[in-house]
């Protein structure tokens, strides 16, 4: 791990884990002004209004260098046939920070003056960290200082402005699906219009749109249920 002194730091978070549509969105944050970022009054996505994060996001993007990678459901659903839903987050957190180290990448290597800070995807926090830096090591060479933490958007204003970009790029994603598809809902399984919008859909037997992650278990027992009903009518 490397000791210099921090100049950078490049916060790394996600929006879009658990729901059953829409896509998963890993955003990286990269500034030399952390003080801005305070003053700004960054904070965890999920305890801003929409007004707020979006009014934030503008900020944001006009004064760090940000890297947004998005990994649509049907890229997830084809994903977990040979890898897990962390190791998709972890692939998906690599490629975002190296996005951001792209002048590093051409000058020979990542200088100690670097700090990565994770919000960690999985139960074990220093696991996550240290698979997203196998894959920095394999494109740098060496593994820049990481923290890897749980709630790190609450406690870092770095990850917090990765949390805001992440979770405004989800929502206009899953706008953009409303205005094409009618009412979703969010997208999370346990939201009503969710489930709703699911149900109708397998009850009529439509095709199954690609921004449904068809490998959830609520995909799955809607599948079945579906498919028992239409038995039960022939007899």
């Amino acid at each position: 791990m490397a000791t210099g002194e921090t100049k950078i730091m490049i916060g790394v978070d996600e929006a879009g884990r658990g729901p059953v549509l829409g896509p998963l969105v890993v955003c990286a944050v990269r500034t030399e002004d952390v003080s801005f970022l305070t003053k700004l009054g960054v904070r965890d996505s999920k305890v801003l209004s929409p007004n707020r994060r979006e009014e934030l996001a503008t900020e944001i993007l006009m004064k760090c260098q940000v890297e947004t990678v998005i990994v649509e459901a049907n890229e997830i659903d084809e994903q977990r046939k040979r890898i897990t839903l962390n190791e998709i987050e972890v692939n998906a957190f690599g490629k975002a920070i190296l996005g951001l180290l792209e002048t590093e990448l051409e000058t020979g290597g990542v200088g100690d003056d670097v700090a990565i800070i994770l919000d960690a995807a999985d139960v074990n926090e220093e696991r996550f960290g240290q698979e997203v830096g196998h894959i920095l090591r394999e494109k740098l060479g060496s593994v820049p200082r990481i923290i890897s933490e749980h709630k790190a958007d609450d406690k870092f204003p770095v990850v917090s402005a990765a949390s805001i970009i992440a979770k405004v790029t989800r929502d206009r994603e899953i706008d953009g699906l409303r205005r094409e598809h009618g009412e979703i809902g969010s997208g999370y399984p346990a939201d009503p219009v969710t489930k709703n919008y699911l149900k109708e859909l397998f009850e009529k037997g439509d095709p199954i749109p690609i921004f449904v992650r068809q490998s959830w278990e609520t995909v799955s027992r809607m599948r079945t249920k579906a498919a028992t009903k239409s038995l039960d009518d022939f007899f």
